[in-house]
């Protein structure tokens, strides 16, 4: 009698459910092996993120999610809702969930950097070429050692030098300058 699924005398092992607090901690290592290939989104750019980009956030709690598709984003709310499956929505594990960003600590995004928000189109200012760069005070008097005066003498002529080096460099930038704008000009004027 003891083979019989029907017996109900016989005992059975106790059923145990995981309750939802008790999930498994996620590891150092598990962590950065889920996040490799996801790079860290400053807390102001989380809502210019585009519609589409996988994302995975860490809550303030420090448990690690592993997110989903962003599908809308409600600045209001301050809410992002997530997907599982961006391409296809009648899959039989696709799921769609809001995320609060007040209970996030970290975000973190399969593109390298967050898209910015696209400033109003204002008038771009003139390039104004510089006329002089700084130069350096002549040479002070010191009232101080032979061996000092040497030295500071010698490091006054280094950095004059170098600063006329700078100069010439910077004066050959502001011609690449003026013709890159120039080749701009033109650009906009055949269009």
């Amino acid at each position: 009698m003891g083979d019989n699924p029907f017996d109900l005398s016989r005992r059975t092992p106790a059923v145990t459910f995981k309750k939802y607090d008790e999930q498994k901690v996620a590891t150092a290592p598990q962590v950065t092996s889920k996040l490799e290939g996801y790079y860290e989104v400053p807390r102001s750019s989380w809502m210019d993120l585009p519609e589409g980009t996988h994302i995975r956030y860490v809550k303030v709690t420090g448990e690690l999610r592993t997110g989903g598709f962003i599908k809308s984003k409600d600045i209001v709310a301050n809410t992002i809702t997530l997907e599982t499956d961006k391409v296809n929505r009648s899959a039989a594990n696709y799921k769609s969930f809001n995320v609060k960003l007040n209970d996030v600590a970290k975000v973190y995004s399969k593109t390298p950097s967050a898209p910015r928000r696209q400033p109003q189109q204002q008038p771009q200012p003139q390039y104004q070429p510089r006329t002089s760069y700084y130069l350096p005070p002549q040479t002070q008097s010191y009232q101080e050692d032979d061996s000092s005066k040497i030295t500071i003498a010698a490091f006054q002529s280094m950095f004059q030098t170098e600063l006329s080096r700078i100069n010439s460099r910077m004066s050959e930038l502001e011609k690449k300058v003026e013709n890159i704008i120039e080749i701009m000009r033109l650009k906009r004027t055949t269009n």
